[in-house]
């Protein structure tokens, strides 16, 4: 006897539904977010835009820094002719440039900008589909020579990279490919490197030998502006890195190449990368240090080479500071793969100031950040049992945004007045709206997948958390003891340790329970004997096992607010009850029957005792079940309930063993009457009291027995 009710009162492992069913707030993700860490917040300038810039500002320096850029870009750049010739004498004119060249008589810097917007109308015009030249047998280089001798006719200092820049422009346009090259060795080849406008002609230059058939001088001359687009060779990779490590196209085109996650293309860089740095020919080594540390971790598993060149990268200079923040991020990811916590804290302070709402990358940091601890701290803490840190940190990476970002209600306020967005303190603390983040985040999903006694060791350590990391990490927790001690309650109930679970839900306010996710499913009655909600459909090559979210009957309580306290305490009882009448085989058989209904709704038609949000009609579920090579859970550690069939096969082993222990007639009946076999009653024991309310409350019984 004894033995059989230990037998019962087992633990049974059961797994939670990681997704949420609709209306029951549970988590609506849990994917790791992905990111790329060697990325930049925002794309490299392409070298046009590159060279609009370095053009603006030096049309400020040849004429006030007075001057606001955009009015430079606007004159330069936006009007046309006509406009431009107009505004540059309007005596009423508000933009800067403009006036600063009337009022100066700056007649050179009108002229010139005259001549090369006439050039850029003429290019545009000849490259029309509309375009017929009078002569068909004089091509175009006769429309752009006036410009080119005006251009060649300049013999001032100020502008004369500029006109020559200019030349070269309408020679090309022309057809005119070698005058081009003589031009540029003329007149620019001689400048500094730096020169704008020498850097701005390499490129016709580099066309013109194309066209030329000089393919080879055609490369030297893109590798040197930068161009990987236009280089023709087998490895233009490896061949701009020998020629231009530096330059900025060349960094976006190895972002974009990491970011597509190409595995032969991205392991391919590595040599690249150690080429570089062996032959010390880059002022950037930050850049190509990060790269080797990225492709020896993520693509090669080298976590000690990729330790040692990220430790190199961040003493070395970079492209962008933006670009080393990135690899300071990515250090961050090595240093949770190796449980490294020198300068977790110091991390996480930096990296709490990314995420700012007003800044534009508030969410590639927020997912860098999730990424860093979802898919590397936590695995890890889980994995030793470091569950305290785990809470932390995920509540931490789960809070930030949660803290700074409005949230979405579908609410109506006490006055009848639609509540939209709410912050997430007002979400929390008003009973009207329904709370998104503490029953939905990853954190809480965590937690619940914990034992009640771990989840209890980890809400002691965060309270008496001295150490430095701890005490910050828990300004971003929940840590009240209503949240704490429901949720550890419901995981004793889960164990069915229900006297534990009295302990602790007798600690939770009601304030608390009338605003829990899922109070309206709390009115449930836990201990009357609901249909079973698990169903099989056999096809001819798999099973599929589906959960019907609505029972036929569902039996109301008046309320929920004490429901989960309650239900503990009828458990307990119920079980104290079997022990004690271990000698009087009919009570203890009717006890066990309705521990054995308390416990499998528990888990089925009144789940919201023992958990947060049921996932019976989640596609990733179904899918599954159906699909062997549909992607699993990325938590290995998170709890999910596995469904009704363990459920339903375990109370049925129960009531069957309940009922060998009861001994009368009218014991047997109540069993099967609080099972609902009222038809079993009738027909087996026809003369007990019991059979006697069913004949008595049924209408038209004998029909209904069919």
């Amino acid at each position: 006897m004894m033995k059989l009710i230990r037998y019962i009162f087992a633990a049974v492992s059961l797994a939670f539904a990681g997704m949420p069913f609709a209306e029951a707030c549970g988590p609506t993700y849990n994917d790791i977010p992905r990111p790329c860490f060697f990325a930049s917040s925002s794309r490299p300038e392409t070298l046009r835009d590159a060279q609009i810039r370095q053009n603006i500002l030096l049309w400020q320096q040849q004429t006030s820094p007075r001057i606001p850029l955009a009015d430079i870009r606007q004159a330069v750049y936006a009007d046309d002719y006509k406009t431009f010739a107009s505004r540059s004498q309007d005596t009423a004119e508000d933009n800067a440039f403009y006036t600063f060249i009337r009022n100066a008589g700056d007649r050179e810097a009108v002229d010139f900008l005259l001549t090369a917007k006439e050039l850029e109308e003429t290019r545009r015009k000849i490259n029309s589909p509309w375009y017929y030249p009078k002569d068909r047998n004089s091509g175009n280089a006769d429309v752009f020579q006036d410009i080119i001798d005006r251009c060649g006719a300049y013999k001032g200092r100020r502008f004369g990279d500029r006109y020559a820049l200019q030349m070269i422009r309408a020679c090309f346009a022309a057809g005119r490919y070698q005058d081009c090259i003589d031009i540029f060795d003329a007149r620019l080849a001689s400048l500094a490197d730096d020169n704008l406008m020498r850097r701005m002609a390499l490129g016709y230059v580099a066309g013109c030998w194309t066209r030329l058939g000089d393919s080879d001088r055609a490369n030297d001359y893109f590798a040197s502006v930068g161009d990987i687009s236009s280089i023709v060779h087998e490895d233009p990779i490896g061949y701009l890195t020998k020629r231009n490590p530096d330059s900025p196209m060349l960094l976006s085109h190895l972002q974009s190449i990491a970011a597509e996650g190409d595995t032969a293309r991205v392991t391919a860089l590595l040599p690249i990368a150690e080429a570089v740095l062996a032959d010390s020919v880059t002022a950037y080594r930050g850049d190509w240090e990060f790269l080797s540390a990225f492709v020896s971790n993520d693509y090669f598993g080298d976590r000690e080479s990729a330790r040692m060149s990220i430790s190199r990268a961040l003493e070395e200079s970079f492209s962008s500071e933006d670009f080393a923040d990135h690899a300071r991020a990515y250090r961050m990811v090595l240093d949770a793969d190796d449980n490294e916590r020198k300068s977790l804290l110091e991390d996480l302070q930096w990296i709490k100031d990314k995420i700012d709402i007003l800044s534009p990358t508030k969410t590639e940091w927020k997912d860098l950040l999730q990424n860093i601890v979802f898919g590397h701290w936590l695995p890890r803490l889980m994995e030793e049992g470091d569950h305290t840190t785990a809470v932390l940190l995920c509540g931490f990476a789960d809070n930030l945004s949660a803290n700074s970002t409005l949230h979405f209600q579908d609410a109506f306020d006490s006055d009848g007045n639609e509540i939209s967005y709410i912050s997430y303190d007002q979400m929390r603390n008003d009973p009207a709206t329904r709370n998104t983040v503490d029953y939905a985040s990853l954190t809480f999903e965590l937690m619940q997948s914990l034992k009640s006694t771990q989840l209890a060791a980890v809400y002691k350590k965060i309270v008496a958390a001295k150490d430095p990391l701890s005490r910050y990490l828990r300004t971003f927790a929940r840590t009240d003891p209503d949240y704490f001690f429901d949720l550890i309650g419901t995981l004793c109930m889960r164990e069915e340790r229900y006297a534990d679970a009295v302990n602790y839900l007798s600690r939770v306010t009601p304030e608390y329970m009338s605003r829990l996710n899922v109070k309206p499913y709390l009115r449930r009655d836990p201990m009357y004997c609901y249909p079973s909600r698990h169903r099989e459909i056999k096809y001819s090559d798999w099973t599929m096992h589906v959960e019907s979210t609505v029972s036929t009957k569902k039996t109301l309580m008046p309320s929920a607010d004490n429901a989960k306290l309650d239900f503990a305490k009828k458990m307990a009882g119920l079980r104290h009850k079997i022990i004690k009448s271990s000698a009087d085989p009919d009570t203890c058989g009717l006890a066990m029957i309705d521990y054995a209904i308390g416990w499998r709704n528990s888990f089925e038609e009144c789940w919201a005792l023992t958990q947060y949000w049921r996932g019976t009609n989640v596609p990733g579920r179904s899918y599954a079940a159906v699909d062997p090579g549909y992607p699993p859970r990325q938590y290995k550690f998170i709890y999910e309930y596995d469904g009704s069939k363990s459920v339903e096969e375990r109370f049925r082993h129960m009531t069957r063993q309940a009922i060998k222990i009861l001994r009368s007639d009218e014991a047997r009946a109540k069993a099967q009457y609080r099972l609902g076999n009222y038809r079993i009653i009738i027909k087996r024991y026809p003369d007990t009291e019991t059979a006697e309310v069913v004949k008595s409350s049924c209408d038209n019984w004998r029909d209904w027995l069919g």
